[in-house]
């Protein structure tokens, strides 16, 4: 079966994740034994360069399913505003624990999500360290709300802000 990568789209972030991601699940010893053949030495993939392809596509992955359902024409948004942040918080505090050479990039991507939605986590009683003074204005309650009534949502959004909120009473 013949893959092909698609092109990268410069307006389109996420286009070059899906290159990435392509790449990552091709046969790369016959991946190089192509590049070989067609005398693209330079770009032969070694364990090295592949093991930091999958990890930064680990990483990226929920940042790209983020960025499809937000950009859709057909559907309201404004209700899975909070949840990808949560979401988007706890995949990358799971990244921490999990990444062996990408942790400065996942440290920055983390702090930069904080910084950017501090007015959100504050709503929540989530107020992480901040390097910047500049936010999003975020405050409104609306996006609290939304997820609430919407059914794809309802509160499980809120599940880990429960269950961490239950282990520090117990501490």
């Amino acid at each position: 079966m013949q893959k092909i990568v698609p092109s990268a789209n410069e307006t389109r972030w996420n286009s070059t994740y899906h290159q990435l991601k392509v790449v990552s699940d091709l046969d790369h010893i016959k991946l190089n034994d192509l590049l070989r053949g067609n005398g693209h030495e330079n770009l032969i993939l070694d364990a090295k360069d592949l093991s930091n392809l999958c990890e930064l596509v680990k990483v990226l992955e929920p940042f790209a399913e983020a960025t499809e359902i937000v950009q859709s024409d057909k559907t309201v948004t404004i209700s899975c505003v909070m949840p990808i942040i949560m979401s988007l918080n706890r995949h990358l505090q799971s990244c921490l624990t999990t990444t062996i050479i990408l942790t400065a990039f996942v440290k920055c991507l983390l702090n930069s999500l904080r910084d950017r939605f501090a007015a959100l986590f504050a709503q929540l009683g989530l107020n992480f360290p901040s390097n910047s003074t500049t936010s999003l204005s975020f405050c409104s309650n609306i996006f609290l709300m939304t997820p609430a009534l919407d059914p794809d949502y309802a509160l499980n959004w809120l599940e880990d802000l429960a269950v961490r909120n239950i282990s520090n009473a117990e501490v």
